[in-house]
């Protein structure tokens, strides 16, 4: 018998497949065909044959170790097929070791491919008339040799000691799993690499470890979901945000943010608590319905029990999904929608440099900004077209936290009243054709569509320290600033001289004759008293030499790091002006 290949490397059933053909020795005469069996006496002989695919075996004791294997077709001539459950490694000569070796109990023979012989062990195979012989392809070392019965090379074979009886399945599976054991419980793929490279290494029976699992499970991969919804409002996502850290002005700390799954489009509601969620949602229903004339068909949510509307869905014929524990990946859509929402809302806070308690107002806009931008998922069209049929109206956006002028309305205004308001642009109010501004006098929100806006400007944008001291040599103010000199630098005896200074003077003059501003602050800084002060007596428990102790000297004085003689005349004159003003 022998393995013999396939032409059409698969059996009619589409499975793999070996198939085993007669070795025959045939002697035609007139209509007679002689056909002779070959039979050996004992089964650890190894037959070589040029045309095996693969080597196989009728028993264990052939095989220095063995694992069980996914079964593997093989097909007899007689057109029957048997299915090999274990493969091994094998000593052909010596330490000559070849690997997956084929168990097949119901076959008689051992056979070895010829092909995987001189692929496995790099050697060279020659064939004479009463003998093979072996050699080692590198060095030309002769391996072994074989001789030739009833017209085969025939290898003999001798039975390897094992651990444990060879025949035993559960003894087998006890000696390959300690090589899985040994390798700190080494995944399948690389145990198989290694027995590539180390025959000796077998692969494990079992693979129902529990310590694998309790090591090394980790969370399946979820796969990339490109489908959505047929039409709108088919399946609609929803989940609540927060609570953020700040409070909002008008004492937000949620929202609740609502996506269309076909449009893409999303609804945001501002919450100071999840249990108005209820109310949202009720509504929300009733809104969809009455101004689309549609019904939502599936709501996806998480497990929070804010979302336990049992009654409520089973009435509205609205079907409930909800995502596994610890599985945002199931309702992955508004959670990237929150991702994509407070990506644009910090955008807007930081660059109106507006307080974070404005962020219901940043939040809100952002959502119309979002609605209204095309977005590859949908072709390059915008929720807003898919929803409503028509495009947005980018005209009437403007640059959030710009500053803007709001006209006063005429009740309670004389003529002498100013006929504007200076505000910052906060967004639109939903449902009304009026711009949310912000009064940075009263501190108050007004709505009106009377607005011009100067979208270039931020009254609540402040330079930096680092560009300022790098960027800025004298203070730039983005209003008008009283420059005047104080009080304490007004003294006739100071700028007697610099006021009668001729128009025709030098700048050289002018710059020697200019008042030195330390000396004038010198001269004009009250009196101290020299008088030697003590500590108090209930200070002595305290460590306070630093503050009490006369002549003592800061280590780090901060003069050091601050001072005055830093700055330029007009610079000083600045700062003493700010200094000047009392704060309210």
């Amino acid at each position: 018998m022998t393995l013999l290949k396939q032409t059409n490397g698969k059996d009619s059933e589409g499975v793999s497949a070996n198939q085993v053909g007669s070795i025959v020795s045939c002697n035609v005469e007139k209509g007679k065909n002689l056909v002779s069996l070959i039979r050996f006496s004992s089964h650890n002989d190894w037959i070589l044959d040029s045309g095996a695919t693969d080597l196989i075996c009728c028993s264990l004791s052939n095989l220095v170790s063995f694992y069980r294997i996914s079964p593997i077709n093989v097909n007899f001539p007689d057109g029957t097929k048997v299915q090999a459950t274990h493969s091994g490694s094998a000593k052909i000569f010596g330490n000559l070791c070849i690997g997956n070796v084929l168990f097949v109990p119901s076959f008689s023979y051992n056979l070895v491919s010829i092909s995987r012989l001189v692929s496995h062990s790099n050697c060279i195979v020659t064939f004479t008339t009463n003998e093979c012989s072996i050699q080692d392809k590198k060095s030309t070392k002769r391996i072994g040799t074989t001789n030739i019965q009833s017209g085969l090379y025939v290898i003999k074979g001798e039975i390897h000691a094992r651990e444990g009886p060879p025949a035993q399945a559960c003894t087998s599976s006890i000696n390959h799993d300690i090589w899985h054991m040994r390798l700190g419980h080494l995944s399948h793929k690389r145990i198989v690499v290694l027995n590539r490279k180390f025959p000796f290494i077998s692969l494990p029976v079992n693979s129902d470890y529990d310590v694998c699992h309790l090591a090394k499970q980790q969370n399946l991969h979820f796969p990339n979901n490109t489908s959505y919804a047929d039409s709108i409002f088919d399946l609609v996502h929803m989940d609540i945000w927060g609570p953020c850290a700040v409070n909002s002005m008008n004492g937000d700390k949620y929202f609740l943010t609502i996506v269309d799954d076909h449009s893409r489009f999303t609804w945001l509601y501002l919450m100071k608590s999840k249990a108005e969620t209820h109310i949202h949602l009720i509504n929300f229903v009733s809104m969809i319905k009455t101004q689309f004339q549609k019904t939502i068909k599936i709501i996806r949510t998480d497990n929070g029990l804010e979302f336990n509307m049992t009654n409520f869905f089973k009435t509205e014929g609205i079907i409930h999904q909800t995502r596994c524990i610890e599985t945002p990946e199931q309702n992955g859509l508004v959670e990237r929608k929150h991702q994509h929402i407070m990506n644009v809302t910090r955008a807007l806070l930081f660059q109106s440099n507006l307080s974070q308690n404005f962020w219901n107002f940043a939040i809100l806009y952002a959502v119309t900004l979002i609605n209204c931008l095309p977005t590859p998922f949908l072709k390059d069209s915008t929720p807003f077209e898919i929803l409503y049929g028509k495009a947005y109206d980018m005209k009437q956006l403007h640059v959030f936290g710009c500053l803007c002028y709001v006209s006063t309305i005429s009740a309670n205004r004389t003529k002498l009243d100013p006929r504007a308001r200076i505000g910052i642009f906060l967004g639109f109010k939903p449902n009304v054709k009026g711009y949310v501004v912000y009064d940075l006098k009263s501190h108050s929100i007004h709505v009106s569509r009377n607005v011009i806006f100067y979208e270039n400007k931020f009254p609540f944008k402040i330079i930096s320290h680092e560009n300022f001291v790098d960027k800025i040599v004298t203070p730039i103010l983005d209003y008008d600033f009283d420059l005047t000199i104080p009080n304490c630098l007004s003294d006739k005896s100071v700028f007697e001289n610099n006021e009668l200074q001729d128009e025709n003077t030098s700048d050289s003059t002018r710059l020697n004759n200019e008042p030195d501003i330390d000396s004038i602050l010198e001269q004009n800084h009250p009196r101290r008293s020299t008088r030697h002060k003590t500590a108090h007596a209930y200070l002595q428990d305290f460590q306070t030499s630093f503050a009490t102790k006369t002549g003592m000297k800061s280590r780090y004085p901060i003069e050091a790091q601050i001072s005055l003689a830093r700055l330029s005349p007009s610079f000083k004159q600045v700062i003493c002006s700010i200094d000047s003003h009392a704060e309210p």
